[in-house]
């Protein structure tokens, strides 16, 4: 180890997704040697390997071994460890655990794409990218106009200090479509992006539609207290739902589609299809003025209130510097 390691090394990462492995053995990046080569891949990917067709070693091509061996010796000399990020800007020598938590937030970790194509599918997109660029890559493919970025500005509640602010669309209920948007403050802009796609209920042998809210920014920057969700079919009838949560970009939207509904619903507003088209339906027959409307893609007026605080580039600092290392994870 020279005196300019760092956790950006190599020989920290897992060769095929790039991410900074664990040093506890029983974690999905965990280092796992998986053939004579004492080649080293996390424990995510080797199963993955493993069920493909073809088990190779990644980087010799020799047969996978079919079970688990801890690289115990990379996972001790982690664990005493003590290095800054090599990412990003932080000094702060982290420990192993607290460098993970950090690699979760900094911009210059590499992540493969969160989002779906818009195939017939709706496959994963999986490019892998730092952070930092992935916000202009979701914009180019993943937008059919990379033009129509919507600009939020946010407004200073009197009192509790609370800022809000109000985003508001007209989308038409496709299998899948993305809005992006920046919320602007007096230190910042924040991107973020609403995902709008259809997922099959087995139980209800029908279509449900989710409703994702991703931020591409750490999360310390912004505490959401809360996030509102106001759904317009027609000029009658809608529905206000609670958003439950703001995703990060290290949660892919094929993983959140497949937790357990009990799961989901944490991360995820989550409408079954068949509801948007009774709207819609009540919506024309109550009221003989509105235009006809195609009654499986209606046209849905969506108003988003999000409220919030946020932190300074200079109390983030100072939150980090008061905060002891080992409990630097919270944090970072």
């Amino acid at each position: 180890m020279s005196n300019n390691d760092t956790w950006e090394s190599s020989a920290y990462r897992c060769q095929i997704c790039m991410q900074l492995f664990s040093d506890e053995v029983n974690q999905n990046m965990t280092p796992l040697i998986v053939c004579p080569n004492i080649h080293t891949v996390c424990r995510k990917c080797a199963s993955s390997i493993r069920e493909t067709s073809t088990s190779k070693c990644p980087q010799c091509r020799t047969d996978l071994w079919k079970h688990d061996v801890v690289n115990r010796d990379l996972v001790y000399f982690m664990s005493k460890l003590h290095l800054k990020c090599g990412g990003c800007s932080s000094n702060i020598q982290m420990s192993c655990s607290t460098a993970f938590t950090h690699s979760q937030e900094c911009l210059e970790n590499h992540v493969p794409c969160p989002l779906l194509n818009n195939d017939l599918t709706l496959s994963r997109c999986n490019q892998n990218m730092s952070i930092s660029s992935l916000w202009q890559h979701c914009i180019e493919y993943h937008s059919e106009n990379s033009q129509n970025l919507i600009m939020l500005d946010s407004h200073e509640n009197i009192g509790n200090g609370e800022r809000t602010a109000t985003l508001l669309v007209s989308v038409t209920l496709e299998m899948n479509s993305y809005t992006y948007f920046k919320i602007r403050t007096n230190y910042n802009s924040y991107n973020m992006c609403m995902h709008i796609t259809t997922m099959y209920n087995a139980q209800s042998e029908s279509n449900d539609m989710l409703f994702c809210f991703r931020r591409f920014f750490p999360e310390v920057s912004l505490s959401f207290k809360r996030i509102m969700m106001s759904v317009e079919i027609g000029e009658m009838y809608g529905m206000l739902l609670p958003v439950p949560s703001v995703v990060s970009v290290y949660e892919n939207m094929q993983s959140l589609k497949e937790m357990a509904i009990d799961e989901r619903i944490c991360k995820l507003v989550q409408i079954p299809r068949k509801l948007f088209k009774q709207i819609s339906l009540g919506s024309e027959f109550k009221n003989e003025v509105l235009k006809p409307c195609d009654h499986d893609n209606p046209t849905m007026s969506i108003s988003v209130q999000f409220f919030f605080n946020e932190v300074s580039n200079e109390q983030e600092d100072d939150a980090v510097a008061e905060v002891p290392e080992s409990k630097r994870a919270k944090v970072l």
